[in-house]
């Protein structure tokens, strides 16, 4: 029987069934599982439909635009996505135009003249990827060969290899996308705790009312103290970490398998620092608030409460109070039990799933009902992307993926700090 390197395979009845072959070739030809396709249909792709870091570009990306025509690839049609490809950012190392149209030694010469000039601008060189070659790379691998072109390849049950996807999951309803309203700032912005008195005001005061100009004066510099100590940033942030997991968001965690079915699966969720991560039920304890400097009332006659909790401007002692400060990672998370061959854990920011066994056309649900986890923004508004590996005993390489949080702003920011915060009002008639 002839193979897939001698025989042409049938060309693929799609677009996007080429992409994801070409995606799947790359991962080899780059040899890293970090290989994306580009946007969605109808967003600008600058050329690009496929992009990576290749071990062998030293952490530049590559990208390939995927041509699946009837007719043969013109030398216009290779030019013109070169160019549009230049404008990807940041600058591509190389570029690949995979094509379902046969190799063409005219257009493999222009390709080799058009590197030699573009090698003497600096920019990126210029591959063509027949579907001959294409079929080569499949045939020198199973089980894509299998994936792809099930009828050209018929693996045994301990050769074929499991599919391991993950969702968040809302109710009944899988999604690739959690969308997760901002925490309070005042929960997770240190310098939002403190209200420096103007430079203005600290002036006017030195000159009506010296002593309260004093204590202003002493009040900005225990704020500017406290500012740089990290190790009191970290105090207060561990006491507001139980007010953040109430403002969290719960969800569940879906796990889904095909192919074939997968034993001792584990999965893995980075959130990094951008985001704390409980499991429902398992709150992180209450921790006193560690001592802060205290704003000093003055003896002046006219003294405002303000109506609203806005910054005044911050130019006195040459820091700038409103900015973010970097946090520390808050873990502290108590590990769950198994329950009929599953568990789910949290430590460090990290989500691990564990699994038994999970057959293939099966989705397998943390939900938020009693196993799910509560996720908290740390970040301002936008979307981020949360990074996950999957591995199983009959797995032979792990499998990497992405989800996304859409973080948006809250809907209710009226809302007022603790306490009574007074500031000296200089717009009031002269004392």
């Amino acid at each position: 029987m002839p193979s897939p390197s001698t025989t042409e395979l049938p060309l693929p009845k799609s677009w996007d069934e080429f992409e994801d072959i070409t995606a799947d070739i790359l991962k080899l030809r780059w040899g890293t599982p970090h290989v994306t396709r580009h946007g969605r249909p109808g967003q600008p792709q600058k050329g690009v439909d496929v992009y990576g870091r290749p071990k062998h570009l030293d952490g530049k990306y590559a990208g390939a635009q995927c041509k699946r025509l009837s007719d043969p690839i013109s030398w216009h049609t290779v030019k013109n996505e070169v160019e549009k490809a230049d404008e990807f950012l940041p600058p591509l190392g190389e570029f690949i135009i995979a094509t379902t149209t046969p190799r063409d030694a005219n257009l493999q010469e222009k390709v080799r003249f058009l590197n030699v000039e573009r090698h003497s601008l600096g920019k990126f060189p210029v591959e063509l990827l027949f579907w001959e070659d294409i079929c080569l790379d499949l045939a020198g691998d199973k089980h894509l060969l299998a994936k792809h072109f099930p009828n050209w390849n018929k693996l045994s049950v301990d050769e074929r290899q499991p599919s391991i996807d993950v969702h968040w999951l809302l109710g009944e309803e899988p999604t690739k996308i959690l969308r997760i309203e901002t925490t309070p700032e005042k929960l997770t912005n240190f310098a939002m705790q403190f209200k420096p008195f103007r430079r203005n005001d600290i002036e006017y005061l030195k000159s009506k009312h010296p002593q309260d100009g004093a204590l202003a004066q002493k009040y900005n510099e225990e704020v500017e103290v406290a500012l740089r100590d990290k190790s009191l940033e970290r105090k207060w942030l561990a006491h507001h970490a139980f007010d953040r997991y109430k403002f969290g968001k719960k969800c569940g965690v879906a796990v889904e398998v095909d192919g074939v079915e997968a034993r001792d699966i584990l999965i893995y969720l980075d959130f990094s620092d951008q985001f704390e991560v409980y499991e429902i039920g398992c709150p992180p304890e209450k921790i006193d608030c560690p001592e802060l400097p205290v704003r000093p009332r003055l003896s002046a006659e006219r003294i405002s409460r303000l109506n609203s909790f806005n910054f005044p401007d911050y130019g006195l002692i040459g820091i700038d109070f409103s900015q973010s400060f970097d946090i520390g990672r808050l873990s502290a998370l108590r590990l769950t039990s198994h329950i009929k061959g599953r568990s789910i854990s949290v430590k460090d920011n990290e989500v691990k799933l564990c699994i038994s066994r999970l057959a293939q056309r099966r989705m397998l649900s943390f939900n938020d009902d009693d196993d799910g986890i509560v996720v908290a923004p740390k970040v301002v508004d936008g979307r981020y992307k949360i990074r996950w590996t999957a591995d199983a005993v009959n797995l032979e390489e792990r499998i990497h993926g992405e989800l996304e949080i859409e973080v948006v702003p809250r809907s209710s920011t009226n809302e007022e700090p603790e306490g009574d915060v007074a500031a000296f009002d200089i717009e009031s008639k002269e004392l």
